[in-house]
């Protein structure tokens, strides 16, 4: 069930959305690319009797789950069997494991031998089901699956309680999107690539009202012809460390000691163009907080136009990535002069 939202913006729960200005950018959380065709997995199940359903839940808890390579958290591991002949009674049928973890029958009844005094190979019934791989995407999937494979277990989309509870100042960030915009105009009327990115850090006010501040920290610009790698991330993220170069100069040993040893940890970055693979890296390894850019990059782009590097699993660090949608802004930044020059260096 999702709780009730803190976010004050409205929230388009299926398109990802907050206040109509902000999409998240993120890794899907289903994998799956056709409800009507997932992709499918096997595994073992057994039959038993009521009284054998506690040690059951105890062996997979403790000699199975935490072996088992395939994931079976979405399907719901017991269901009980129709009424059937009178013989056999109530009976339940349990997944035990998928066939990577044990791969035939043989090995499925030599290791309940083993593991649970109670087991019956007579009337475990032991057989190999298929059923989807990963968690369905929505409800109606699951109920969809749950009908058509096995008994899904749906606890609603973790990212919708993700979205309904993050907040944003709309304002703030519009303005944040309009300087970089002005930012851009200007490098646009020296003749310049307009590329811009700008590193802040958010505060609160000092008066009684205590409302969120912005302190813009720097702003890099796109210099890559006069040198390849100078893009206007990885030159923002320059200025930063050389401003915090200078700072441990004029500290004290102390001070020094309890200074962050990252860089941009936890700051917030406006860009007026997605970053590519090697920005997006830089951006992991300095502990960014948060990134909004404005207009993708569909050849290089690392964020939403692949590789989803903010949010990609095997990563020492995610940080949250958002694009900024709302047309007004998005308008004015298509309107500015060689705004799309950026494709002659494949960004």
């Amino acid at each position: 069930m999702v709780k009730a939202s803190n976010n004050k913006n409205h929230v388009d729960l299926e398109n990802a959305v907050i206040g109509g200005s902000l999409k998240q950018i993120k890794c899907p959380t289903s994998k799956v690319s056709d409800p009507k065709n997932p992709e499918l997995i096997s595994v073992w199940t057994c039959d038993i009797r009521p009284i054998q359903t506690k040690s059951i839940i105890k062996l997979m808890a403790e000699e199975i789950t935490p072996y088992d390579e395939v994931s079976l958290v979405h399907v719901k591991r017991l269901k009980k069997l129709d009424p059937e002949e009178k013989t056999r009674g109530v009976v339940i049928r349990a997944i035990l494991c998928s066939t990577e973890f044990l791969t035939s029958k043989a090995e499925v009844c030599a290791f309940m031998k083993e593991k649970d005094t109670m087991f019956d190979e007579e009337f475990s019934n032991i057989q190999r089901h298929e059923l989807p791989r990963f968690l369905p995407p929505t409800k109606e999937t699951a109920l969809l699956w749950s009908t058509q494979y096995w008994p899904m277990s749906w606890k609603g989309n973790p990212n919708h309680q993700t979205l309904l509870t993050t907040e944003f100042d709309l304002d703030i960030e519009r303005n944040m999107v309009l300087k970089l915009e002005q930012l851009a105009s200007e490098e646009a009327k020296l003749g310049k690539v307009p590329i811009v990115t700008i590193i802040a850090k958010p505060e609160r006010s000092s008066d009684e009202l205590n409302k969120p501040i912005w302190q813009i920290l720097a702003i890099g610009y796109d210099t890559r012809h006069q040198y390849p790698l100078e893009h206007s991330v990885m030159n923002v993220i320059k200025l930063i460390a050389n401003n915090e170069l200078e700072r441990r100069q004029n500290s004290t040993q102390e001070e020094q000691d309890d200074s962050d040893n990252y860089l941009c940890h936890n700051l917030l970055v406006y860009t007026t163009h997605e970053p590519c693979v090697m920005c997006s890296m830089a951006l992991v390894h300095s502990r960014i907080g948060r990134l909004v850019y404005v207009k993708d990059s569909p050849k290089t782009g690392a964020l939403g136009s692949c590789y989803n590097i903010g949010d990609r699993d095997g990563l020492n660090w995610k940080f949250d990535t958002w694009k900024w949608i709302n047309s007004g802004e998005v308008q004015k930044l298509e309107n500015i002069p060689n705004i799309n020059l950026a494709k002659s260096y494949n960004v």
